[in-house]
Parts: structure tokens; C-alpha cells; sequence
């Protein structure tokens, strides 16, 4: 059986806001950029392309606990729970 990707919620990126009691999976963009994730082990930052993000709309990350500011340039950004 498929994993369900459960809620979707609109978040602004900040580097100190975590968004979520669960972590998050997948993230969207409205507007391309970049957008840079920390993992909820706190350690990794992924960094997905405008490149990634134009092809694919909605992109796993494994789990995570925030999207950052620094290193995000895309808008409309939303989580996927």
C-alpha cells in the first residue's frame, strides 16, 4: 500500500520556525527558485534547484522540520505532512 502524503500547508521560509508537530515529506513551490529543507535530525540541508523544481511539483525530501530562509528563493512554498 502507498504512503499517503496526508495535509498540504502554505509556509513563509524562516530559520527558525518549524512547522510542524510530525515532520514533513514533500515540498511545493508556486513560484520557482530554490528551496533549501533541514532534516528533522537537525543535521542536513537539502537544497533542491529551480531545475528540480520545475520538472517534478512535488518534490520528496525525507523527513523534515523546517524550510529555511537562507537558500530559499522560491514563493508560495507549501508542506506536504
Amino acid at each position: 500500500m502507498a504512503d499517503s502524503l496526508g495535509f498540504v500547508r502554505a509556509v513563509t521560509p524562516s530559520d527558525s520556525t518549524e512547522y510542524a508537530t510530525t515532520p514533513f515529506t514533500h515540498v511545493q513551490v508556486g513560484v520557482s527558485g530554490t528551496v533549501t529543507v533541514l532534516s528533522a535530525d537537525g543535521q542536513t540541508q537539502t537544497l533542491l534547484s529551480s531545475a528540480i523544481l520545475d520538472k517534478v511539483g512535488i518534490v520528496p525530501v525525507g523527513p523534515s522540520i523546517k524550510v529555511m530562509d537562507t537558500g530559499t528563493s522560491a514563493t508560495d512554498v507549501y508542506i506536504w505532512v
